[in-house]
């Protein structure tokens, strides 16, 4: 190497408040005219965003496939990250800037290669190469998080880790953080590093403390993964470029764990020969906004940190025991905002117990863990609950970040945020409800928003009252702003530049491969986003498949939403007269053909057809036309008698529908009771016709005396053997009853038979008829050859 050039590694941990203040010393000490950062070479486009004054962080840094927005990688910055310091640093000095990890391109390009089984140009099988992606990702020197895979991927295990379990190749830090003799890494790192103001001395410390790391791992035999050896190949390259530029003072930002490969002398050759021939991907870069969930471990990020809003709090803090004091009187004003006491005192209190604490273990000062010791022993007398309230607001933060209008981004991106002003609905990390009037315009409108972000699979509002209650003007939204929801703007953006027309056109190529009760969804949906044109086609669409459709069930399954559309489109100001149209005309196809859709089905066919029964004849009923009704019971009718071929459970739920709505008599659901509970019928087909009945209400019991003697005979009436084979049966349908009708099953059972019982004992053995008896005599004579006299013991032993 040349004397007159001069490069420094700096080691740092990504998202570490210590190492970002100590960066910033050692630039003033060491004054460097060129900064290298590891970091995606993508991003270079739009590095100069990052000293714009609308630029607040949390942000990151959204690289994302071309042809698929959903292949896409984030590298999250705080204000208190080495690399957004050292960034905005070379901004404001004029100095020229560089990203050197890996690109993108090419982990995309890997990742396809091992989708499609393909091998790389070293001859090494390409699904290595995906775990190497998800090692490197989890290191500490890694600081990528994969939006495709929702969080980071794990670790592979080590192939020595059982051997050495006091070295684990997971967390770098936690082996020497137990050699100093701390708990684990993070808090060795948190006391050595980030709670202390140092400068280069810092870097020379960090350097000496991985090389013993790495070495270490050598010694013992861990595996060198392959990806890992790319990136620092890359580095070193870029490294290498740099040299050539003629710059006197190189600085190079990159995870500590990388500082020894990048001053290992490796000739350029070998690296030249391991970078050949990567592939690569067509890519596209912008910033999104991030939050401090986002950036905490617990989200799955493998460069995440424990407590991100405490690591804002050092990193402004100027002084260790200002930083203790300052973060004790947040603490106090967010449980007098609560409406919990805490008073001056006990802030002194809980200061003074800390520095105790710090001084027990040989602190040089309190950190996070001994001021929530202090918190939760003085102010919260031992009570976990008022301290999640703590984690969530000064520990892991509810921060959002917010970038410049000049970011580029999809046009769809930029109509949703004109909506979002328009209609002042502004992204935000809590959770928030939001509680619509749709009788108001401006409701109304955010309304159509959700729903059409909701058909762009783009999950910000979730409808609370989903599945019931949509027939008044009200609606319930939770709203929260996730991060990762900006790479779901941006795939949804190949659907249209306006929400109103991705929505459409999202919606039309879904219905183009639905089949039925997934077109009903569908309309429902386009309804309620009022997509005009699309709402035709869908009609048009649902018109052509159930004309041509056999299927009854399908059918079946189609009607209950088509009915509430019809019912409740009004709400809405929606033209509904064409789905009533088509409601009309499917029910009676589905009345003449239920009998034989439900023929011949086994109990666990039936059950599944149980719940889209009741929804059917639910939607019938309430679309209160009556000869729908008409032809719909008398379907129902059809499957009562034993002989119709159905399942008992679907003959018990005919019975009970055609009881609730008065079209069976009580005289005719005893008849059918009877003949479901008779001794000749098998007890699991008598119990799955009485379940069937009763559904989730014991109400018809407790008040039908008839019903209840049926039921009292026919259980007193088991063997031991058969009601012990029914009993799990009708321990499940009597576990569904609520705890009030259970109760008072068990006080009616405990007293007297009452007078129904009569009524049950005359449907069971109801008085001899002669002229029926007789009826069969004839035949009986002929097939038993008997003449004469024969017919009159017959007869007589009939009565016998």
């Amino acid at each position: 190497m040349d004397d007159a050039l001069q490069i420094r590694v700096f080691g740092i941990r990504h998202h570490g408040p210590g190492c970002a203040r100590s960066l910033l010393r050692a630039f003033e000490d060491w004054r460097p005219d060129a900064l290298l950062i590891e970091g995606p070479p993508e991003g270079e486009s739009v590095l100069s965003l990052a000293v714009d004054e609308a630029m607040v962080p949390p942000v990151a840094l959204l690289v994302y496939a071309e042809e698929e927005a959903r292949r896409a990688a984030f590298y999250p910055f705080a204000e208190f990250s080495p690399e957004w310091q050292a960034l905005r640093y070379a901004l404001r000095h004029n100095l020229p800037v560089k990203f050197i990890d890996l690109p993108i391109a090419v982990r995309f390009a890997l990742e396809d290669d091992e989708d499609t089984g393909g091998k790389d140009s070293d001859g090494s099988n390409s699904r290595k190469d995906r775990e190497l992606l998800e090692e490197s990702s989890a290191s500490p020197s890694e600081d990528i998080f994969s939006a495709e895979a929702g969080t980071k991927a794990t670790v592979e295990e080590d192939a020595e880790k059982d051997r050495h379990a006091d070295f684990d190749m997971t967390d770098h830090l936690d082996w020497l953080g137990r050699a100093a003799g701390y708990e684990s890494g993070e808090s060795w790192w948190n006391h050595m590093v980030e709670e202390r103001l140092d400068g280069l001395e810092l870097f020379d410390a960090i350097r000496e403390a991985m090389t013993a790391v790495r070495q270490e791992r050598e010694r013992l035999g861990g595996t060198r993964f392959r990806m890992e050896e790319l990136r620092e190949a890359y580095m070193r390259s870029c490294l290498r470029k740099a040299r050539k530029e003629g710059w006197q003072r190189i600085a190079v930002v990159c995870g500590a764990w990388h500082v020894p490969a990048l001053e290992a002398r490796v000739p350029a050759k070998d690296d030249n020969a391991l970078l050949k021939g990567l592939p690569k991907r067509k890519v596209a870069v912008t910033w999104a906004p991030w939050t401090y969930a986002g950036l905490s471990v617990r989200s799955g990020y493998g460069a995440g940190v424990e407590s991100p809003a405490w690591y804002e709090h050092l990193w402004r803090g100027a002084t260790v025991e200002s930083r203790a004091v300052s973060w004790l009187a947040s603490a106090a004003r967010l449980f007098r905002e609560e409406g919990l006491d805490c008073s001056p005192a006990h802030i002194i209190e809980s200061a003074r117990l800390a520095e105790t604490l710090a001084a027990l273990r040989n602190l040089p000062g309190a950190g996070l863990p001994e001021l929530c010791e202090a918190l939760r022993t003085v102010v919260c007398m031992g009570e976990e609950t008022p301290m999640r309230m703590i984690e969530r607001r000064l520990i892991t933060g509810e921060k959002l970040g917010r970038i410049p209008e000049g970011a580029p981004a999809v046009p769809l991106q930029r109509d949703i945020e004109r909506l979002q002003k328009t209609l002042r609905l502004k992204p935000e990390v809590l959770q928030k409800t939001l509680d619509l009037d749709l009788r108001k315009e401006t409701d109304l409108e955010r309304s159509r928003m959700l729903h059409r972000m909701r058909l762009l699979d783009i999950p910000w509002g979730r409808d609370r009252r989903e599945g019931g209650g949509k027939g008044t003007f009200h609606e319930l939204w939770q709203l929260q702003w996730e991060p990762e929801l900006i790479v779901n703007v941006i795939n949804a953006g190949a659907w249209g530049s306006t929400l109103v027309d991705a929505a459409a056109r999202r919606t039309l190529d879904r219905a183009s491969r639905a089949d039925l009760p997934e077109l009903a969804e569908l309309m429902d949906g386009a309804l309620l986003a009022d997509l005009g044109e699309a709402v035709d086609g869908l009609v048009r669409a649902l018109q052509d498949r159930a004309a041509l459709t056999t299927d009854t069930l399908q059918l079946l399954r189609t009607l209950p939403e088509l009915v509430r559309v019809v019912r409740y489109g009004d709400v809405r100001g929606t033209d509904t007269g064409m789905v009533l149209a088509l409601v009309e005309g499917m029910v009676p196809r589905v009345a003449v053909g239920l009998h034989t859709a439900c023929s011949g089905l086994d109990a666990e066919s039936s059950s599944e057809l149980a719940g889209p029964l009741r929804s059917a004849h639910e939607a019938i009923r309430l679309a209160g036309r009556e000869e729908l009704t008409r032809m719909w019971n008398q379907a129902l009718r059809c499957l009562l008698p034993e002989k119709s071929g159905a399942h008992a459970v679907i003959r018990g739920l005919a019975a009970r529908l055609l009881f609730d709505d008065n079209a069976l008599a009580l005289e005719d659901v005893a008849s059918q009771m009877a003949l479901a509970l008779s001794p000749a019928s098998e007890p699991e087909s008598a119990a799955s016709w009485l379940s069937s009945f009763l559904g989730e209400s014991a109400m018809v019991l407790l008040h039908d005396d008839s019903l209840w003697g049926l039921v009292d005979q026919w259980l007193t009436g088991l063997s031991d053997e058969r009601f012990t084979a029914v009993l799990p049966m009708l321990r499940r349908t009597f576990t569904e009853f609520s705890a009030p009708e259970r109760r008072q099953l068990a006080e009616r059972a405990s007293r007297a038979p009452s007078a129904g019982a009569e009524l049950s004992e005359t449907v069971l053995h109801p008085a001899w008829d002669e002229e029926r008896a007789a009826l069969p005599l004839p035949f009986l004579r002929n097939i038993l050859g008997l003449t004469g006299n024969s017919e009159a013991i017959i007869a007589r032993g009939a009565h016998g």
